[in-house]
């Protein structure tokens, strides 16, 4: 009887551990999360990710307050090309909207996708006037090489 009851609670452990090793999600950030700068200083901040596994693709928008930030450019990070090495299809956002990058996406051209950590985007800032600006991502949207959305949190 022992030893039913052993494998049962060894069975059930199996359960938990396992199944909450699949439901982790990738996550999407923004680092640094602040910043102090003078009128007229540069800041860029970096679109991250971390725990994905298989990532083809992504796109985000990124809100901004226009009156504090003055968007200079959007350069694609180095993850999904694995540091250049490989080929990828970058979208330039539209910038037309103020406060706003809108729809920034790229996809790989090699099958298969990247798993791990790294940079999504570079997003660079010239400050214009004191105060705080919220920075939200927001659409933001992961794709495997099935073209399956990947679940993340931001």
């Amino acid at each position: 009887m022992n030893t039913v009851r052993n494998l049962f609670v060894l069975y059930l452990f199996s359960i938990i551990f396992f199944s909450s090793s699949f439901l982790e999600s990738a996550v999407i950030n923004i680092e640094p999360p602040s910043q102090n700068r003078n009128p007229g200083e540069e800041i860029t901040i970096q679109i991250k990710i971390r725990d994905v596994s298989e990532l083809f693709g992504f796109q985000f928008s990124l809100n901004y307050d226009q009156k504090i930030l003055n968007l200079i450019e959007v350069t694609e990070g180095e993850f999904l090309n694995k540091a250049g090495t490989e080929n990828t299809y970058w979208v330039k956002p539209d910038t037309h909207t103020e406060g706003m990058v809108k729809l920034s996406a790229c996809t790989r051209i090699q099958s298969g996708g990247v798993s791990g950590e790294g940079i999504l985007a570079n997003i660079k800032f010239k400050a214009s006037g004191g105060g705080k600006s919220n920075l939200i991502l927001t659409d933001t949207k992961l794709v495997n090489s099935s073209i399956n959305e990947i679940s993340h949190t931001v």
